[in-house]
């Protein structure tokens, strides 16, 4: 074994426990009967041996692989996806995860990660191993405590798990190893005797080690050598993909979570008791264990360490790792370390404990501290060392190694030291030294209670207390504190860990016997605890029906107090009450849009009161209680273990909850009498049990029988009444028996089967409660859990596609029924098993007074329409309406008719309503709904997607691209950006939207901008499309709450659709998006589609296009410009005639309506408040845009001319033009023209156009706006004028008019603006993509240029830098279409980024636009590409090298060849690498060749080229990795102390940062070194998911080293050239050139250069 595994052997021979008197012959003891008799039988006594000797079957199963490249066998995938289908009772045990010897380096956070998402998935608790710090303090799927949890005989014999997936190996616990192996052990009796019987299925996934005991107990009966994390990946994926058949409900076992929650409240508490209770024993002089304390012991123990350090990390923000030393320390850590609060567990947080090491096994005590160093600076983290007495003493001269690296740390100038040296720093180790004197562990076991006569003190206690840790950490020289009790140990312990630096705590604690103590009084609490848990005190089930239901007064009555016995009886009966039932998972305050209209038309005589049914909102809790899920996990009481003579006992049937209201509201005394009742659905049947009981005079209610009499009016809102027969053929003996018997059979057989879907129903919701103990409250996934259920229960078609009419409300709704199921899940199950209409009366209609009940249903809901209509005929004096346009969901749907028809009926005794005849009756169709939002971008579905690119499209002559039906997930941030005036001297600006918000009072002041940054990432994560969602108020119907709500309800549609991995939307390629032909638009309306959005908002639509159109581009590695311009076309005979576009594209300055008018005289000073970019000296348009029409005539015009000075003053090819935004009427119009022609305007060619000059036009005979009709206003008032106009506003009402069907408006612009005769006045079409979407803007940019030979212009809707970038790219491409014969080209409407205060993208929109108001749009849609959230939110400021952090321990003395470090972040985000390479130059040489950044390339040719900008010293870089090209720009400063070199910063795109340093060796010798951080694009990240490259290793053994070695070689060839040696510089640079080329071809796909050359 030596020889083939090249290191030490150590032999454990296994003697007894400890050599403990309890087997064979007892040591050192020879008195007569010391011995026992030996027991063959257990060497064979093990699972494993029962199974293959009896059972015939295999000892294990296993699967090997040897890494991840081999990909995951689908035998294991399979079979293990069987157990777990099969599964009921199944857990997760996470000991030791460590990968393959060939794997990748996988963080801990991230492998804990796939392991509480696999838990989730499933539906397993975890228990997991004190290694796993990740899963204990932030996985909601973990138990807490338990070690606690499975020691407590209840849970220990009852949790019989049926399968154990074991997650590495081996485990600290040794409970866990208990309850497997008596679960593997089982048997069941065949005949007369007992067989082994395969109950539990112990699966172990662990990479196989030919060394290691894995299995010590036999009882794995599969194995699967792997990396964890990969397999459980794709394990997750199989399930994913196959959801719908196979995950049912998950663990019956997962209310242990609970179990554990409740102890993890009190175990500080628990903790601190049983310390207390000891220490108090033996301060009063007791013994304990034989043994007495002296008068001035400690007081803290051992578990009190625990707690504190616990505490203590918790409260960390920045990460840090744990070494845990065994015996004592890793077991109290096993069963102690967890967090102390569930709010702290279920709230992911940065700081804390990270990773934790336990050094176990072969090693013994030796070596600790040496361990705990090294795994210190391999973590990279401050770590602290829990560590006891003993094994300090047996490797305490590691404290030297550590005291000289702290007495030579890193120098304090700057990253590197100024000698020759580079010194190693001293790991920041806080070692906790847990001082018991000597081995505690052993008190444990049974020898212990020999004591002197094994020798125990020599041989086990091994006592240290002659040695002083105080002396000895002050020999070493490192800092030291001593602790004897909690708040001083705490105190220290923070303390230590906040310096970073090593130090030493001796935590001195109570002796070993008493800590014996202190453990079991812990353990005898915590069982005292989860009994009380299990066994609560139990109310009397007829408690419940006395309990106080909560209520609330909506409004009371207006009269005295007639509660008052002094007040004669006829007038306190006056006062009136309504009373309001809610229904199934609804609470007392769905009532509340009712009742504001309640409130306004009932007397105010009638007080409303509302009231909370058993079993929801705030009534008292029947069965949601947790100790209830967790007795029903153990088999001690199931949630729905009630069969049908229990219904009486469980306070949940129709007549218990009519009872439990009417004992409620007797108790009120100021209600005398229910006058009227009005109950929706569930409530409804309440309120019919209530009639019944008054009616028959049932015992129940006596009491309250004064509550309700043949007055009492009952209004039933879609209330299920029974089974009706007809009452005129009640008892008559004429009647056809056989027909009746025929129809009572077949009501009953639909009884029976109503009962069946509700009880199926109701365990599912419980089966949904018991699943999500694992999902943090509060979470996506909590939502979800219930959004599925929910948004199936409301598809029913009593609903009337609430969903699709009313989405707002409806998000709302099941936002409020998750929340109340996550609270009250098994309550609201009982109710329906329990209320189920299949388990109560069904005669209840029998019993009310006709004249005075009502009963409603909507007309969408043609279930209880039809019982209506039925009940009408039974019982023709009973009232019923139906409500138009409303389904089941009447609270929802109408609460105002709701409200007018409760009025009327409980004051005039019959619904104003009821005398109109239905719209099904008349024949009418319903009333269009008046809250419909008209969505102007709609295109109707059934029209195909089709792409029939024209012969010069340039479309990409690619295979057909990858279909993107499918999206991963959308994300999405809120901005709040403040505006500015022009003088910038307030906050705001005024005039800004159309109709009346264009006005100038503050009223209509625009303090700041608010929207959404929006990411929708692609199925595989691998890349990410950005948009911008920001409706403007005066501009966009919606608001911005609006949009978020359809924002959520997209998000939660592709989370669920990614779940179960089915498509989104229709087969649809990349290249047929970004064609913008229409298929862009069907995309959008299918993805709508699937998340039940009847009318997209006009923001959300354009937000969600970018994204798509961003992630389309992707799939090209192509930026977004260059991906549209490749692929556009715009319809089947109209491709887009396209040149290339230029990087420059116009922009135009705005002037806005807060300008005062001027004079001629004073037009200057007036021009510097108007114009501040021009005041600032910055930039100077080539037009600019005046908005007038909030001024008379007069001033208006000479605000027009103040602004034609300004433009020629200062650019004598300017332009200006106007925007009225439709503020005139024809005379108004004319009078501003005339007022121009009078101020002498010669200069009339500048005014390129007037945006909208005339109001609204509307056509005399319908009264209707139509395009036709303004454009022929528009027309004449331009031949009147002769000033040109362009069309804004009337475009948008267009588009709103036909529903953004493209043909439509086309035809009816072609119609109006086609041809000589038609339109000779339009200028241009004002575009704004925020509003009409992106394609539509397009295309019709294109329909203006191609067809009517007019301009386009795109304008904003003062969105941030990413909406402005969006809208610059379409404008881009709308002029790469001009030509001769196109309409004239105009600067494009962005200059309201000179307005926003700041901005979404870093560097700002406004950095690309130069000083003539050209945006370089280029260079932004490169910056553009691949941006997603989290480089937008994590832009950092440059910081000076000194600064930046030291991790490597490459010196200059060590580097004779290439050297190379790296790291990554915990985020796995972050990279970090360090490399070094000797040069044969002087550091002069290298630094004045390298800080020639355009010459990058040449020594790097994964650059494409590196160039300086004009402003600031930036430089804007590109490179390309395998065909993804990647761009940004860098801000860099040359540096020469303490060395040569240069150091920089991105500001835009790729986040990097760094500095190279050239480090002089000699004259001519230097060492090179260069340090740089990067976040890895998720583009470039997702190129390497599934090769064997790691980006990691690719960077620092491949990237920079061949950088750095071509550098050289470079620099070299150089300098022989210059010296006169071309044959060694042409040698040289082939050498190069060979180089050059072979990075070339590693750096592109296969296959790749060949198709490019």
């Amino acid at each position: 074994m030596a020889k083939e595994l090249r290191g030490p052997v150590h032999l454990n021979i296994q003697f007894r426990e400890n050599l403990a008197p309890d087997t064979g012959a007892i040591r050192n003891d020879d008195r007569e009967g010391s011995t026992t008799t030996y027991n063959a039988r257990r060497f064979t006594d093990v699972p494993g041996f029962d199974r293959w000797s009896s059972g015939g079957n295999e000892w294990m199963k296993s699967y090997y692989f040897s890494n991840r490249a081999e990909g995951i066998h689908a035998d294991a995938v399979s079979d293990l996806a069987g157990l777990i289908m099969k599964s009921k009772r199944g857990i997760i045990v996470v000991g030791n995860v460590r990968g393959t010897a060939c794997d990748d380096k996988v963080s801990e956070a991230e492998t804990a990660n796939v392991i509480s998402h696999f838990a989730q998935t499933i539906g397993f608790p975890i228990i997991a191993g004190v290694q796993n710090a990740g899963l204990r303090f932030d996985s909601p799927a973990v138990i807490p405590f338990a070690e606690h949890v499975l020691k407590h005989p209840s849970v220990s014999k009852k949790l019989k798990p049926d399968l154990v997936i074991q997650i590495g190996a081996p485990l600290v616990s040794s409970e866990v190893p208990k309850i497997i192996v008596d679960a593997t052990k089982e048997r069941r009796k065949v005949g007369d005797s007992w067989t082994p019987y395969e109950s539990c299925h112990h699966i172990l996934i662990h990479p196989h080690h030919p060394s290691e005991r894995h299995d010590p107990d036999y009882t794995v009966t599969h194995r699967i050598s792997a990396d964890a994390s990969s397999f459980l990946k794709t394990l997750v994926q199989f399930f994913d993909v196959n959801r719908s058949s196979t995950l049912q409900g998950g663990s019956e076992l997962t209310p242990l979570v609970l179990l554990g929650e409740a102890l993890q409240s009190e175990m500080p508490e628990i903790i601190h008791t049983a310390s207390e209770r000891i220490v108090s024993s033996l301060q009063h002089g007791e013994s304990i264990g034989g043994a007495k304390e002296s008068v001035k012991m400690p007081v803290l123990t051992e578990p009190q360490i625990t707690l504190a350090m616990t505490e203590v990390m918790s409260e960390l923000q920045s990460p840090m790792s744990l070494f845990i030393s065994n015996s004592m320390p890793v077991r109290d850590a096993e069963f102690f370390l967890y967090p102390m609060s569930v709010n702290h567990q279920r709230k992911r947080k940065a700081g804390g404990i990270r990773s934790v090491a336990v050094n176990r096994g072969a090693s013994g005590i030796d070596g600790i501290i040496s361990s705990a160093a090294g795994y210190g600076e391999a973590t990279e983290r401050p770590t602290t060392l829990l560590i006891g007495d003993l094994a300090t003493l047996h490797d305490i001269n590691a404290f030297h190694t550590i005291a000289r690296g702290q007495a030579s740390s890193s120098h304090p100038e700057g990253f590197f030291q100024t000698g020759s040296l580079r010194s190693q720093r001293a790991p920041p180790l806080t070692t906790v030294i847990v001082n018991n004197d000597g081995g505690g562990i052993f008190s444990f076991l049974p020898v212990a209670k020999h004591g002197n006569d094994v020798g125990f003190d020599d041989f086990f206690g091994t006592p240290t207390n002659s040695f002083s840790f105080e002396q000895g950490a002050k020999a070493f020289g490192l800092p030291f504190k001593s602790a004897s009790a909690y708040d001083q140990f705490k105190k220290a312990y923070k303390g230590a860990i906040g310096s970073s630096q090593p130090s030493i705590i001796e935590a001195q604690v109570v002796g070993r016997e008493a800590n014996v103590a202190v453990h079991r009084e812990i353990s005898k609490l915590a069982e005292e605890l989860i009994d009380k848990f299990l066994n609560p005190h139990k109310l009397e089930r007829e408690n419940n029906l006395a309990l106080m239901l909560p209520s609330k007064v909506y409004r009371a009555s207006t009269l005295p107090d007639y509660s008052n016995p002094a007040i004669p009886g006829n007038y306190r009966r006056q006062g009136k009450t309504l009373l309001l039932l809610h229904g199934w998972m609804g609470d007392k305050h769905e009532w509340e849009e009712v009742v504001m209209s309640l409130i306004d038309t009932l007397p105010a005589d009638w007080k409303i009161v509302a009231i909370d049914l058993p079993g929801h909102g705030e009534a008292p809790i029947i069965n949601s209680e947790r100790y209830q899920s967790v007795r029903g996990a153990l088999g001690m009481e199931h949630l729905s273990s009630f069969v049908d003579d229990d219904i009486l006992d469980s306070g949940l049937s129709i007549d218990h909850m009519a009872a439990a209201v009417l004992n409620s509201v007797i108790k009120d005394p100021t209600i005398q009498h229910l006058d009227a009742i009005c109950g929706y659905s569930l409530g409804g049947r309440v309120a019919l049990s209530m009639s019944r009981a008054f009616a028959t005079q049932t015992s129940e209610i006596k009491e309250t029988a004064p509550l309700i009499d043949a007055d009492t009016k009952l209004i039933l809102l879609g209330s299920d009444p029974g089974m009706l027969l007809d009452r005129k053929h009640k008892n008559v003996q004429e009647e056809d028996s056989k027909s009746t018997t025929e129809r009572i059979g077949l009501q009953i057989e639909a009884r029976k089967k109503r009962m069946d879907t509700d009880d199926r129903l109701s365990s599912k919701i419980s089966s949904i409660f018991t699943h999500s103990h694992l999902l943090s409250p509060g979470s996506i996934a909590s939502v979800l859990v219930w959004a599925e259920f929910l948004n199936k229960w409301y598809d029913a078609p009593l609903w009337g596609s609430l969903k699709m009419r009313q989405p707002t409300k409806y998000q709302d709704m099941i936002m409020k029924r998750a929340n109340s199921l996550s609270q009250r899940g098994p309550d609201i199950a009982s109710v329906l098993r329990y209320a189920s209409p299949s388990r109560n009366s069904n005669v209840d209609w029998q019993y009310i007074n006709p004249p005075n009940t009502l009963f409603v249903a909507g007309t969408f809901d043609s279930k209880y329409s039809g019982i209506g209509k039925q009940w009408k005929e039974t019982v023709p004096e009973l009232d019923f309406i139906e409500v138009p346009d409303a389904g089941h969901a009447l609270l929802i749907d109408a609460p105002c008719a709701i409200a007018d028809i409760i009025s009327d009926f409980v004051v005039s005794g019959k619904s104003l309503l009821s005398s109109l005849p239905s719209l099904e009756a008349s024949g009418n169709s319903p009333a269009p709904l008046t809250d419909r939002a008209l969505d102007l971008n709609r295109v109707p579905n059934t029209i195909p997607f089709v792409v029939k690119p024209g012969k010069d499209s340039g479309v990409l002559s690619t295979p057909p691209s990858p279909s993107m039906s499918k999206l991963g997930s959308l994300e999405y941030e809120q901005f709040v950006i403040s505006l500015l005036s022009e003088d910038n001297d307030k906050k705001g600006v005024a005039g800004i939207g159309w109709g009346d918000r264009a006005g100038v009072d503050e009223n209509n002041r625009q303090k700041e901008r608010v929207g959404f940054i929006i990411n929708i990432i692609s199925d595989d994560g691998s890349m990410v499309g950005v948009g911008e969602v920001s409706p403007l108020p005066g501009l966009h119907q919606e608001t911005i709450s609006q949009a978020e709500d359809q924002l959520i309800q997209i998000m939660i549609a592709i989370e669920l659709f990614s779940t179960n991995g089915s498509k989104l939307t229709p087969d649809v390629g990349a290249g047929q998006l970004l064609s913008m032909d229409g298929s862009l638009s069907r995309y959008i309306n299918a993805l709508a589609d699937a998340s039940k959005i009847t009318r997209l908002y006009h923001s959300v639509r354009a937000g969600l296009e970018m994204c798509v159109l961003s992630l389309a581009s992707q799939v090209y590695k192509l930026p977004l410009l260059e991906a549209l311009s490749a692929n556009i076309n715009t319809g089947e005979n109209t491709p887009l005639k396209r040149r290339r576009f230029t990087d420059l594209l116009p922009l135009n300055g705005l002037i806005t309506r807060e300008s005062d008018s001027c004079s001629l005289d004073d037009s200057r000073s007036v021009l510097a408040n108007a114009l501040p970019i021009r005041r600032k000296g910055v930039i100077t348009y080539q037009s600019v845009k005046v908005k007038i029409g909030h001024l008379d005539a007069h001033d208006d015009a000479q605000s027009m001319l103040c602004a034609v000075e300004d433009v020629i003053g200062n650019n004598p090819n300017g332009k200006i033009r106007a925007d009225a935004n439709r503020a005139w009427n024809t005379a108004s119009a004319l009078k501003f023209a005339f007022a121009l022609d009078r101020l002498e305007l010669s200069a009339l060619h500048l005014l390129e156009f007037v945006e909208e000059p005339l109001e609204k036009q509307y056509n005399q005979q319908t009264n209707e706006w139509s395009i036709e009709r303004q454009v022929q206003e528009l027309e004449i008032w331009h031949k009147k004028t002769g000033i040109k106009y362009a069309l804004d506003e009337s475009i948008a009402d267009l588009a709103q008019l036909h529903r953004g069907h493209f043909d439509s408006i086309a035809s009816s612009l072609k119609k109006q603006l086609g041809g000589d005769e038609h339109a000779l006045g339009c200028a241009a079409f004002v575009l704004k993509p925020s509003l009409l979407g992106l394609e539509l803007s397009l295309r019709l940019a294109a329909l203006a240029r191609n067809e009517l030979g007019i301009g386009a212009v795109f304008s904003s809707s003062f969105d941030s830098g990413v909406g402005l970038a969006y809208t610059a790219f379409l404008g881009a491409l709308s002029d790469s279409a001009y030509d001769s014969t196109a309409g004239a080209l105009y600067s494009h409407g962005l200059g309201t980024f000179s307005m926003l205060e700041a901005d979404t993208l870093s560097p700002a929109f406004a950095s690309y636009v130069n000083e003539n108001g050209m945006l370089n749009v280029g260079s932004l849609s490169r910056a553009l590409y691949g941006l997603g959230l989290d480089e937008m939110r994590d832009s950092k400021p440059m910081k000076p090298a000194a600064e930046v952090d030291d991790f490597t321990l490459i010196t200059p003395e060590d580097v004779t060849e290439y050297e190379g470090v790296a790291s990554t972040s915990s985020s796995g985000k972050d990279l970090s690498v360090q490399v070094s390479l000797p040069l044969p130059f002087s550091d002069e040489i290298a630094h004045s060749r390298f800080t020639d950044l355009p010459q990058q390339p040449r020594w790097s040719p994964w650059l494409n080229s590196v160039a300086y900008l004009e402003a600031g010293g930036e430089t804007e870089w590109t490179l390309n990795i395998r065909g993804v090209r990647v761009s940004w720009r860098a801000i860099s400063k040359v540096i020469d102390k303490p060395y040569k070199g240069i150091m920089w910063e991105s500001v835009s795109g790729l986040q990097n940062s760094g500095v190279v340093d050239f480090i002089p060796l000699s004259e001519d010798s230097c060492i090179m070194k260069v340090k740089m951080s990067i976040r890895t694009p998720r583009v470039i990240a997702a190129l390497f998911r599934g090769t064997s490259i790691f980006i990691e290793d690719f960077m620092r053994n491949k990237l920079l080293k061949w950088s750095l070695e071509m550098f050289r070689d470079v620099v070299k060839a150089d300098l022989a050239l210059e010296r006169g040696d071309a044959e060694l510089g042409d040698a040289l640079f082939g050498a190069v050139e060979g180089r050059a080329n072979a990075i070339e071809a590693t750096l592109s796909y296969p296959g790749e250069r060949k198709e490019n050359s």
